[in-house]
């Protein structure tokens, strides 16, 4: 088990990579999606988001892929900011619970279609270009 700061450092980073262009509000859904993830598999932020083709930011090849080292500063520390209020609970879940997202078009771009799993959850809210499921 990491240390607690390592944790959120984890999740931050993921928040910074996986939402980076979004407003404030899409980045805490996305930290909200990794702690309800946390909550729901009993498991610790790192092994959620490091789970093979959980999260895109850290699939190899990726398209999204971006480096660590390219996060522009101001955008990390509003990553940071939305991860640690999403953990201590401080903001509301914009996402209503959701456990997964995506951005749609950019996927039906890439892939031609919506991911067989989102015919099987129901969709929570549209935050910027993430649309969010449970």
């Amino acid at each position: 088990m990491l240390p607690q700061e390592v944790e959120l450092t984890i999740g931050a980073l993921t928040v910074a990579m996986e939402a980076q262009g979004e407003p404030y509000q899409g980045k805490l859904g996305v930290a909200y999606v990794i702690l309800n993830r946390v909550l729901k598999l009993r498991q610790e932020i790192s092994r959620v988001v490091l789970s093979p083709y959980q999260f895109s930011a850290w699939n190899t090849g990726a398209s999204t892929k971006i480096s660590i080292g390219d996060i522009d500063s101001t955008v990390y520390a509003e990553c940071v900011t939305a991860m640690q209020s999403a953990y201590s609970r401080q903001e509301p879940d914009p996402t209503e619970g959701a456990i997964s997202y995506l951005n749609e078009s950019e996927v039906i771009k890439e892939q031609g279609k919506l991911p067989s799993w989102v015919s099987r959850m129901t969709k929570t809210v549209q935050i910027g270009k993430h649309t969010f499921y449970k």
